[in-house]
């Protein structure tokens, strides 16, 4: 032991009274051989002779720190104190009687070590130089808190932002160099000497040991960004914010092809989990993830990961989706997100498919261009085989093919291709998804009359109008928005007013919903008698259809009898009105009467304050 003490001290007297390079770096080398053997009890013994004494510190710092550094003897160096952490890593959870490697850490720390050796990672050393760097911030990250603390600290974010590689500059990105106060590029050391970089100019191709060193370079940020985000005393979102700041997103996104080419899938697995931790954090950092560049990387290589790890990442853009915010929407289907969505709707895992569905429905929310996209992507058969084979998602399913814009010539032929109508129809009369389902078959009506109508005068479709008009308790609270689109319908289509003035059953629906009480101080009761008289008066004939039941003609006109009745003496003025022709028609009462109801509606209309409530309007 005392021996290796004197060897320890005439060694580091050696590196402070020499700058010859062959010296040093034959003074590193013997500090490294005494060293590699047990890093552990080397650093107690330097923590305990030399660095008291206040010169080794400093030997070290002037080898360094210096304006003009040999990357020979700063590499070996490095790489010497790397040695001398390395027990730390063996044990990343030291007892509570540090080891030596944590206590020479932690004076590392404190006379400013941590930044001298970070600024080797920047752009501008040789890739030996970076690595053996970037090995002491894993090292710094990994050892304790306190450490770790002071990597960060140190501006240890800035430069695992360099070690992920070179970022592209786009629209969206400023041309920003990585500038701190403590690591700056202007106070960068010259590399002194043959082993000065030579600038790779108009190179395409680097040798395979650089792209050994540089792929050594991205695995070692991510072990790091895994280890700072450990840090339990300060919010995660944090570290997050800065980071976005500091412009990693574009270049970690891009990080997913260049690990899965080089096969380090257990990285690549650590990379998904960290882009996890980024879409969960807060809004502004969601929406930086929200960008063409972040975003597109991510969904061409979707394709070529493992289902684990797709599923992980749609969950993750789920978040994004999530935002529902505009700008943010549109950023995800410029970079293609709509189209790369359908085309997974076809994998076979449920987890996958499902969280694709989900992603669907918030992008296409409020845009019919993104709509119109995922349709002509091939969004309906895909729908509907998942409809067939999974009912777990079919709620979600059915609002997407309800709310598709049908306006759109495309859309209605994609429809109609794969008999999407016959499912509206079918849709009508279950009474959670009425109303969406008639308000799709109201608008395509309008846009290809006689397409819908022969399908609505089918016994399928008839029987779904009925089902509509039946006055029932669940019925009753939907009038207020089904008996308006089954007047809608009527008014697009004469032919299918034709054929339902001709069918009895409708007859006794409308009739039944006539009879109805009418409370004024009850809105939705006189707007159901209202769109009832209504739906009424636009058939063709009010004449019933079944001759052989006579009671319900007579029956007709006593409910319309009776709400012109109630209407009157309640000064209900509108309906009154509806009530009255439709009685003209019947031959029950005069031209004259009509007309009396009209213009006494017409006088209330012009000077009453009563016209304006819903019974009149």
């Amino acid at each position: 032991l005392d021996q290796l003490r004197f060897n320890f001290e005439t060694t580091f007297e050696v590196l402070g009274q020499t700058s010859d390079k062959e010296v040093v770096l034959t003074s590193v080398q013997k500090l490294h051989e005494m060293t590699i053997e047990n890093p552990g009890r080397m650093a107690k013994l330097l923590l305990n002779t030399v660095l008291p004494s206040g010169t080794g510190m400093m030997v070290l710092m002037d080898q360094l720190g210096g304006r003009i550094v040999n990357v020979d003897v700063a590499c070996c160096v490095i790489k010497w104190v790397n040695t001398l952490m390395s027990d730390e890593v063996k044990h990343p959870h030291p007892r509570k009687d540090r080891s030596g490697a944590t206590k020479f850490q932690e004076r590392l720390c404190i006379l400013g070590m941590t930044s001298v050796i970070l600024k080797f990672c920047q752009k501008g050393y040789d890739l030996p130089l970076r690595v053996e760097a970037a090995e002491f911030a894993l090292h710094m990250c990994r050892s304790n808190l306190y450490t770790r603390k002071m990597f960060c600290a140190c501006g240890g974010l800035r430069v695992l932002v360099t070690l992920f590689g070179d970022r592209r500059k786009g629209k969206d990105q400023h041309n920003r160099t990585l500038s701190h106060p403590i690591i700056s590029n202007e106070h960068l050391p010259i590399l002194s000497g043959a082993h000065q970089r030579n600038e790779r100019k108009n190179s395409k191709e680097l040798k395979e040991s650089d792209f050994d060193l540089n792929n050594k370079l991205l695995t070692t940020a991510i072990d790091c960004l895994v280890e700072i985000f450990e840090i339990k005393d300060n919010p995660k979102d944090d570290f997050c914010r800065l980071l976005c700041e500091y412009g990693l997103l574009p270049i970690f996104t891009r990080s997913f092809k260049r690990l899965r080419n080089a096969k380090l899938n257990d990285h690549l697995s650590r990379v998904v989990k960290l882009f996890a931790v980024f879409s969960g954090a807060n809004t502004i950092v969601r929406k930086s993830i929200a960008k063409r560049l972040v975003v597109e990387p991510i969904l061409h290589e979707l394709n070529a990961l493992p289902e684990e790890q797709v599923e992980s990442l749609i969950r993750s853009l789920k978040m994004i989706c999530g935002l529902k915010d505009p700008n943010a929407l549109d950023q995800l289907a410029e970079a293609g997100a709509v189209e790369v969505f359908v085309k997974l709707l076809d994998h076979p895992r449920r987890g996958i498919y499902n969280q694709l569905i989900l992603c669907l429905d918030m992008l296409m929310i409020v845009n019919p261009v993104r709509r119109r996209l995922a349709v002509e992507a091939g969004l309906i058969p895909r729908v509907i085989k998942i409809m067939k084979k999974d009912p777990v998602m079919d709620q979600v399913l059915r609002k997407i093919l309800c709310s598709l814009p049908i306006k759109s010539a495309i859309v209605r032929s994609e429809l109609h291709k794969h008999g999407v109508l016959s499912m509206y129809i079918e849709w009508m009369s279950e009474t959670s998804w009425r109303t969406q389902s008639m308000l799709a078959i109201c608008l395509w009506l309008k846009l290809d009359t006689k397409y819908v109508t022969t399908a609505l005068e089918s016994e399928k479709g008839l029987n779904a109008v009925l089902a509509v008009c039946e006055v029932t308790e669940i019925n009753r609270r939907q009038f207020l928005t089904t008996l308006p689109l089954v007047l809608s319908m009527l008014v697009s289509s004469r032919s299918l007013r034709i054929a339902l003035s001709h069918w009895a059953p409708f007859f006794d629906a409308i009739i039944d919903a006539l009879q109805i009480p009418i409370k004024k101080d009850e809105p939705n009761s006189v707007h159901s008698v209202m769109k009832a008289t209504q739906i009424l008066s636009v058939l063709p004939s009010l004449t019933y259809p079944d001759f052989k039941r006579p009671e319900k003609q007579q029956e007709l006109m006593s409910s319309l009898t009776k709400i012109a009745e109630e209407c009157k003496k309640q000064e209900i003025f509108g309906l009154w009105h509806i009530a009255m022709k439709s009685l003209g028609r019947l031959g029950c009462v005069d031209r004259g009467q009509v007309d009396t109801a009209r213009d006494l509606l017409t006088r209330f209309c012009r000077g009453s304050v009563r016209a304006l409530s819903p019974c009149n309007t």
